[in-house]
């Protein structure tokens, strides 16, 4: 599936041929290592490499390449491709401008916890503990007050197997419980794909809307996010129809997943919603369930992390917010009541020479 890519071999790529570009070997002492080394945007996060990925016809290469190498792999790519990763390497540099939700500013240069309330009597982790809009009000602001900058609220399970929901019925979940927590003060988003549910939580408060389809299931949730001028969370699914879990065949999850966030990417900015109000996964829980494949997508930046108020549940890494052309790695959240964030990306192995003695120049989170 995968083979190793040379910078000779560049020049003969297709005209079909996409190149993807990714931060890799990861470092902890960045002034040590003075222009070998590069900043992830405007966040403490450093990096020593590119792994550079041409996806061609059904075949992946790859090859990891220093900091300081990466104009003459790019000088060896046909003019498309070396547009492409001109414009990627721009990106993953580009500084991340702060979300700015009501009275509430959620900045992206660092990690941020959103915390996820499950108004549903069906959700995998916590479904059943807050079908009470009283209490599911009061478990939102512990997780604020815990130290949640965002509070996700849905009414509706996606599990596999989980039965559609009316919307009519969503709406009744989760406008009470939205209101309450935009009354005191916190960042409230929508966890919904019908758009009559993101009017109504919008209306409530809500400042996000958080969409498992891409804003595919319903017709008009395009048209609801761009007139509402708010940030959207475009999540990855196989499918856009009732059962979100519907096919999920990937050929290479990690590219596959990307081409699918790219695609839906224009579609939001072709409705004209603003690029510094996209937010995209940091990895795709379908696409882990196909593959053990860790995803760290080339689109985003500052990562958001979410946890659910489910005492024995683990948060996962949700959403990499705000719209780039480039990646951050995944960290790997801890078993805990909400979630300890954990900012280490994935990483490679330093070629000795950008490795400074005595220092842990890797940081790599399993």
């Amino acid at each position: 599936m995968f083979a190793s890519l040379t910078k000779p071999s560049l020049s003969s790529a297709s005209a079909s041929a996409k190149i993807y570009l990714r931060p890799a070997w990861f470092v902890d002492r960045p002034h040590e290592l003075d222009e070998a080394c590069l900043r992830l945007a405007d966040t403490m996060l450093w990096f020593a490499g590119w792994q550079i990925s041409l996806r061609e016809g059904g075949a992946i290469r790859s090859a990891l390449v220093p900091v300081p190498e990466l104009d003459d792999w790019i000088a060896a790519m046909p003019v498309a491709l070396g547009e492409a990763a001109m414009a990627q390497r721009a990106a993953v540099q580009r500084p991340r401008s702060a979300l700015v939700l009501g009275e509430r500013t959620v900045r992206l240069n660092e990690p941020q916890l959103m915390g996820i309330l499950n108004v549903t009597p069906d959700s995998f982790s916590d479904g059943g503990k807050h079908v009470d809009a009283a209490a599911a009000a009061e478990a939102g602001f512990a997780m604020a007050t815990a130290g949640a900058a965002i509070i996700d609220v849905g009414g509706e399970s996606t599990r596999p197997g989980a039965p559609l929901v009316w919307e009519g019925d969503e709406i009744a979940r989760v406008e009470g419980v939205v209101a309450a927590l935009a009354r005191g003060g916190a960042a409230v988003s929508i966890d919904t794909r019908k758009a009559a549910v993101m009017e109504a939580a919008l209306a409530a408060g809500a400042a996000i809307v958080n969409d498992i389809s891409a804003l595919r299931y319903d017709a008009r949730a395009m048209e609801v996010v761009a007139g509402a001028r708010c940030p959207v969370v475009l999540m990855h699914a196989p499918s856009a129809k009732s059962d979100p879990h519907e096919g999920g065949g990937y050929e290479h999850p990690l590219f596959d997943v990307y081409d699918m966030l790219e695609e839906r990417i224009a579609a939001c900015l072709a409705a004209g919603i603003d690029a510094a109000k996209i937010i995209v996964p940091a990895r795709s829980k379908n696409a882990l369930q196909a593959s053990q494949t860790r995803l760290r997508t080339t689109i985003g930046a500052g990562t958001l992390y979410s946890g659910n108020s489910n005492t024995n549940g683990a948060g996962s890494p949700r959403s990499t917010v705000r719209f780039s052309s480039q990646a951050v790695g995944i960290a790997t959240a801890m078993p805990t009541k909400y979630i300890a964030i954990n900012t280490s990306p994935l990483s490679d192995t330093i070629p000795p020479k950008y490795v400074t003695v005595g220092t842990n120049a890797a940081i790599n989170s399993k």
